[in-house]
């Protein structure tokens, strides 16, 4: 299992009984909101947002790649990108999906080594923290209590609403 652990900046692993805790990677991370396995590959794909509230250095955003064996890390989405969050995986066809909840709230389609990027359609999306892939279509969670159903050629098929859970 990989995890994220914002308060101190790493990506960790652990087995699926507990044992065997690891620190994963530690070098250049900041908020890490979403990570994908694409264990076909044997790869790791997570976003990363170093911002400036963290006293010094200049902020990123980015999509990132490494192998499960720590070797072969790269960037492989950094323009065009506020606020990275989540992520999802179709390694059958050979895509990434990934939300970005800055300025201009979008969900992006990219090859698995980030190239030809393709924005997918919606309609009133703010914060999309969620992403989940089943049966060719694409789930979308927005944090104002909405879901999203896009096909996988980005055609919207169910805009609607999740009644907000207090």
């Amino acid at each position: 299992v990989y995890f994220s652990d914002n308060g101190m900046f790493r990506i960790c692993r652990v087995f699926l009984n507990g044992t065997g805790f690891e620190v994963f990677l530690d070098a250049g991370i900041g908020v890490v909101d979403g990570l994908s396995l694409d264990w076909r590959n044997r790869r790791l794909y997570f976003s990363n947002m170093g911002t400036h509230y963290w006293g010094g250095g200049t902020p990123w955003q980015r999509v990132e790649m490494v192998k499960l064996d720590g070797t072969q890390r790269r960037r492989i989405v950094e323009k065009a990108l506020d606020k990275p969050r989540a992520l999802a995986l179709d390694t059958e066809r050979g895509y990434l999906y990934y939300s970005d909840w800055g300025e201009v709230a979008k969900v992006v389609k990219v090859e698995l080594d980030g190239s030809n990027p393709v924005v997918m359609k919606h309609n009133g999306m703010h914060n999309p923290n969620g992403l989940a892939l089943g049966e060719g279509q694409l789930y979308i969670l927005d944090s104002h209590a909405r879901l999203d159903v896009v096909t996988e050629n980005g055609t919207q098929l169910a805009p609607g609403s999740l009644d907000k859970i207090d």
